[in-house]
């Protein structure tokens, strides 16, 4: 029994109305609104090629970026795609396969309301619980064009709106990265034109522009903690506990102040001295040590 079949199955129950109330869409409407599906083909199936689909590219606008696009998705998908990662681009009307990576993103942004409005800026200030539906939206920067043979070459073109997009997963990713080279060059050689300070990453993002470090907590840092056993913490507090042991070692407090850059020995001393008491003993032992002549 679909939704229809239970409105009629309920109205019928209540005598005419509608447990909630409502007066029943006259049959006549509900007649010629079937009418018109069956005229147009049938209820609406999202096409074949669509399947799998984390979003798809919008309409350029007067602000967009040359070698970019915008991909918006439903609220359910924003947390599958994160920044950096790798992505395809079908252009299902000409045909095409692009390669790109997010750039940009993702942002949450209401459907219906300019994230900046004054109604949601005065129920966040006031402190009020407003969730207005709302959906993701990210930048792609284009990396390549996917051949037929497989070859990836710079993209000279870009995805037509309403082109869907699909992330690339691990042995996806492996396979694009294996094909004629690092497939992020030509996006680091635009990166580091623009910042050439770039160059001197150790650890690049595949965009070649440094790190984020929301999408490295959330991706790899809290990934690693629970395969290690362990619970949840900052990446901030691996340097605590290094400056700890260090100092629990016995080690040169200036060397520390050196190795985690303060400016000044005392800020390095206030911080972590008093996190060990049995440092503190041992060095009053080797103090009295010293007042005794041992």
């Amino acid at each position: 029994m679909d939704s229809r079949d239970q409105e009629k199955h309920e109205i019928e129950r209540n005598g005419g109305q509608r447990e909630d109330g409502v007066g029943p869409i006259p049959a006549d409407v509900m007649k010629a609104v079937e009418e018109d599906i069956e005229a147009a083909g049938g209820e609406y199936e999202e096409a074949p090629e669509y399947e799998g689909a984390i979003g798809r590219t919008m309409f350029d606008t007067a602000y967009s970026e040359d070698g970019t696009v915008t991909v918006l998705m439903p609220k359910e998908n924003i947390e599958d795609v994160p920044r950096q990662s790798l992505v395809r681009i079908k252009s299902i009307e000409d045909e095409r396969s692009y390669l790109g990576a997010v750039v940009k993103g993702p942002f949450a942004e209401p459907d219906g309301l300019r994230a900046d409005s004054p109604i949601l800026v005065s129920v966040t200030v006031r402190g009020i619980v407003l969730q207005p539906k709302h959906h993701g939206r990210v930048q792609v920067e284009i990396v390549g064009e996917e051949l037929n043979d497989g070859a990836v070459v710079p993209p000279r073109r870009r995805p037509l709106p309403n082109s869907p997009v699909f992330v690339l997963d691990s042995p996806e990713t492996a396979d694009v990265l294996g094909t004629g080279g690092n497939v992020y060059r030509d996006l680091w050689e635009q990166a580091w034109a623009k910042n050439p300070e770039y160059r001197d990453l150790v650890f690049p993002s595949r965009a070649g522009t440094p790190l984020d470090h929301g999408n490295v907590n959330r991706q790899q840092f809290k990934k690693l903690l629970k395969k290690a056993g362990l619970l949840p913490m900052r990446p901030y507090d691996i340097r605590h506990s290094f400056a700890t042991l260090w100092i629990e070692s016995g080690e040169s407090a200036e060397v520390l102040q050196k190795v985690l850059g303060h400016s000044s020995i005392a800020t390095t001393i206030n911080t972590y001295s008093h996190l060990s008491p049995r440092y503190q003993r041992e060095a009053f032992g080797r103090f009295g040590d010293a007042l005794r002549g041992g």
